[in-house]
């Protein structure tokens, strides 16, 4: 069964793994992070599909490809849209690989959940039928692919999904509460000082507080063009910059600083 697989797919990678049941199905896990053979990229993939079957197949990709390109990972997985949009965290993942055709709740409505609870990574769709496929790119879409489909076709989606992510996606890692968290780049309006030498990262949606200090921010953001530390304890993503005036700018949300 569903568990069994997992189980059994646990012991051929490296890193940690666990699995719970809720009311709604099967969630399982892998976290590679924080093994020391992979110091690369790090990528947060759900796989939402009723098949056990594909679910399976769909897992052995991923863990390939990343495996392949010295990408550190976590895998959550989902048997239905209800539990997808209940996982941990789900508005920060990088991609979600999704089959349209489920019971309930299908693909496109499990999408337009998400994009109400601020999901706005990538999405790879997976159907036997191309009948949504124009409403599926509604959503930050990186490929939909027609069931059966082979490794060389799941490569090539999750090349673009790589090259988004290098183009304007992408993570960082704070930490919040002693434990660490991954928060996308393109959600970010700018990050400052807080109390006790930590920092608020101003998101889309909510204001993160960390412990992590403004100068290891900056480290991070370094790859990154559009990040600029104005001042020493502000750093604004100039992609959501309106303007400035002085030493004010003004950001998209309507706030600025100064």
């Amino acid at each position: 069964d569903n568990r069994h697989a997992l189980q059994e797919f646990s012991k051929n990678v490296y890193g940690k793994f666990a699995l719970t049941r809720n009311e709604n199905g099967i969630y399982g896990k892998i976290d590679l992070h924080h093994d020391d053979r992979f110091k690369g990229e790090h990528m947060q993939i759900a796989i939402c599909d009723d098949s056990a079957k594909d679910t399976k197949l769909m897992r052995e990709y991923i863990c390939r490809y990343c495996s392949e390109n010295d990408i550190a990972y976590e895998i959550s997985e989902a048997a239905s849209g209800e539990a997808l949009i209940k996982l941990s965290n789900i508005a920060d993942y990088d991609c979600i690989c999704m089959d349209i055709y489920m019971d309930q709740m299908n693909g496109i409505d499990t999408a337009g959940c998400l994009a109400k609870m601020g999901y706005d990574g990538g999405y790879i769709f997976e159907t036997s039928s191309e009948e949504h496929v124009f409403k599926s790119f509604e959503f930050n879409v990186v490929d939909y692919l027609v069931k059966p489909f082979s490794y060389e076709q799941f490569e090539r989606a999750m090349n673009k999904l790589m090259k988004n992510k290098k183009d304007g996606g992408g993570s960082i890692e704070i930490s919040v509460g002693g434990a660490a968290r991954h928060i996308p780049i393109r959600q970010i309006y700018y990050v400052e000082t807080g109390q006790n030498h930590g920092t608020l990262f101003h998101m889309k949606e909510d204001v993160i507080e960390a412990t992590t200090l403004i100068s290891e921010v900056e480290e991070q953001l370094r790859p990154y063009e559009n990040f600029y530390r104005c001042h020493r304890s502000y750093i604004v993503n100039m992609d959501n910059v309106t303007g400035a005036e002085g030493t004010s700018v003004f950001l998209k949300n309507g706030e600025n600083v100064q």
